[in-house]
């Protein structure tokens, strides 16, 4: 099908658009792998659901706006896009980024550690009874 030439303008702008926000959400992902130190399989594991959520809203657009057609301009826009998101906003949507995290991470420790701290008040003295029975039962063991 012909597509007129502001169609295609559009199509392409909403191609870089859309290789923009990817790759913002992608460095989102990069961060909070780093920040909470995911193990290599889960971070694999996401890393593909990510690829594959990223190719299917792409495909839908296309089915959407351009008939299912594959078109050069669509997939350049697309690269065009991160290319601009990553030398224009990736260092300093790192330091927002790592600093939300930062803050969310000590949050969510802190809101462990009030929940935590009645458990631990109640079973403390049942702690120093555990160890004592525990130094008993290592000297009995050692003779």
């Amino acid at each position: 099908m012909i597509l007129s030439f502001t169609f295609q303008l559009k199509l392409f702008l909403v191609s870089i658009c859309f290789g923009f926000f990817s790759s913002a959400i992608y460095n989102i992902f990069f961060v909070f792998s780093k920040t909470v130190k995911l193990n290599k399989i889960i971070k694999g594991l996401i890393d593909l659901i990510y690829w594959l959520l990223l190719s299917i809203i792409l495909f839908l657009i296309m089915l959407k706006t351009n008939f299912g057609e594959v078109r050069p301009f669509v997939i350049l826009g697309c690269f065009l896009g991160m290319i601009f998101y990553l030398l224009l906003l990736k260092e300093l949507m790192d330091k927002i980024i790592y600093k939300i995290f930062f803050f969310f991470k000590k949050f969510v420790l802190l809101l462990i550690e009030i929940i935590l701290t009645p458990f631990k008040i109640l079973f403390f003295p049942f702690r120093k009874i555990l160890l004592f029975f525990q130094k008993k039962l290592e000297k009995k063991s050692k003779i």
